[in-house]
């Protein structure tokens, strides 16, 4: 049943990985390397947990692995999800606004690691909806 209310508190964002081997990084920045970007959602307990990680590569070298990852805590966490062996079902839609949280958290945390380097990264807009879709079957 879709609602308009859902209570969560942000427990954490953090970086977990930061890997960017700076020699190969070209200097045009992100734009010019093939990029790809991951996601894991699990839950554990009252908490679900989203990794979002972004690879680059630049002439068949990995150039960057970025991950950010988003502890986002529920009251009453069965009141918004279904949990059966692996599969997370979200019962209000709500799990589109945490991954857009982590993903802009990623956004701003890679740019600011970025920033006393010469080089840029520029990720863009990503639709939460979209990339949840791709990445994950869910029950509606």
């Amino acid at each position: 049943m879709p609602t308009t209310k859902v209570t969560f508190n942000i427990q954490s964002l953090r970086e977990i990985e930061n890997k960017i081997n700076l020699p190969d990084f070209p200097a045009e920045g992100l734009p010019v390397c093939s990029s790809r970007l991951g996601l894991e959602v699990k839950h554990i307990e009252k908490q679900i947990v989203v990794d979002v990680k972004v690879l680059a590569s630049y002439e068949g070298r990995l150039v960057m692995s970025y991950v950010v990852e988003g502890k986002f805590g529920f009251e009453d966490i069965a009141q918004y999800f279904d949990f059966n062996q692996d599969q997370i079902t979200d019962k209000v839609g709500i799990l589109p606004t945490l991954v857009g949280i982590v993903v802009d958290a990623l956004r701003g945390m890679q740019a600011l690691r970025l920033s006393e380097t010469p080089y840029y990264a520029v990720l863009p807009y990503i639709n939460p909806t979209q990339l949840l879709e791709a990445t994950h079957s869910q029950k509606k």
